[in-house]
């Protein structure tokens, strides 16, 4: 059964508002909303498509068949390398340095999505992705 908490969660953990999710689904603010007060028992096969390929994200855990958020078949970023160009010295300066890179890459993300006719802006899209991934990654590492 769908859960609508983890969906909301799982929003949250692609830092993403509601408006911004929204338009990267193509659906409407208010349509989100309803799904994550439970107003909808499942999500259409656009959507899960949508956070399946773009987002890396286990559709199994929208429905409690796993804990597991997203799929792990991405690679690590090099960790000692962003702490040592950002003199980045604990945990938590660590996390809050992965969690910023993320919702600025998020953001990005989104912005190409909107500008994603052009041939570039796929690319460059694909390339932000990946790095959104190896950050959540991370995140979920620490």
């Amino acid at each position: 059964m769908f859960n609508n908490q983890r969906f909301r969660n799982l929003r949250k953990e692609l830092k993403f508002t509601q408006k911004e999710l929204s338009e990267v689904l193509g659906i409407k603010q208010g349509s989100l909303s309803d799904i994550e007060r439970g107003k909808v028992n499942d999500l259409s096969t656009s959507i899960k498509n949508i956070l399946k390929e773009k987002y890396n994200v286990n559709i199994d855990y929208l429905y409690d068949k796993t804990d597991s958020i997203f799929f792990n078949n991405y690679k690590q970023p090099e960790i000692n390398h962003v702490v040592n160009e950002e003199n980045i010295e604990t945990k938590e300066e660590l996390r809050a340095h992965f969690e910023n890179l993320l919702k600025k890459v998020n953001k990005t993300i989104a912005k190409l999505e909107v500008e994603a006719s052009e041939i570039d802006a796929l690319k460059e899209l694909k390339e932000f992705i990946v790095l959104k991934n190896e950050i959540q990654k991370e995140l979920d590492s620490l």
